[in-house]
């Protein structure tokens, strides 16, 4: 073939895949700038924080000492248990569902966030592989990865979110039963 035909070395397929390559896709040295650069600091925070046994919201048992009055629980919010479902939810999911009292199914959604990014990690790789090596079948498995890590990601999310009010009005039920 000649140079600049459609399948030559200088033709549409072979400057894009030197324009892939190319450092004209992104910032010079790599780096990220805005949103991106602080989504993974941002991450860390929260599961960090969602992990340590101070801040959970479940009731912790405390012994009362001599002449301690008993520690009063009171009722949560179930605005706040909505907003702890949505916003920090999106990163660490399961908030609401912990701040309710019911860290079992905080947990289990916790790990369906993790094998969900785990499987669209592995479909994002695979993607890739197929992009580089213009395999289209491996591009579309990487699709498919990608797609069912990202519906199991947003289902557990949603799950948080719809759920919540129903575990904190049952805690406040509990509460309201348990008082004199």
């Amino acid at each position: 073939m000649r140079p600049g035909s459609a399948g030559g070395p200088g033709g549409p397929s072979g400057l894009r895949r030197h324009a892939r390559r190319g450092s004209a896709s992104g910032p010079p040295g790599g780096t990220r700038r805005g949103a991106a650069a602080i989504a993974p600091s941002l991450l860390a925070i929260a599961l960090a924080l969602a992990t340590l046994p101070g801040l959970s919201c479940a009731p912790v048992p405390r012994r009362a000492g001599a002449g301690a009055a008993p520690v009063e629980l009171e009722e949560k919010s179930v605005l706040a248990g909505e907003l702890l479902a949505i916003f920090p939810g999106l990163f660490v999911h399961g908030l609401g569902h912990r701040y309710a009292g019911n860290a079992e199914q905080a947990d289990d959604l916790l790990m369906m966030e993790l094998y969900s990014g785990l499987t669209a990690g592995l479909g994002g790789g695979l993607y890739a592989i197929g992009d580089s090596e213009d395999a289209d079948a491996v591009r579309v498995a990487g699709w498919v990865g990608i797609g069912v890590g990202g519906a199991g990601f947003l289902g557990s999310w949603l799950y948080d979110i719809v759920f919540t009010p129903g575990e904190i009005e049952r805690y406040n039920r509990k509460l309201r039963e348990a008082r004199p």
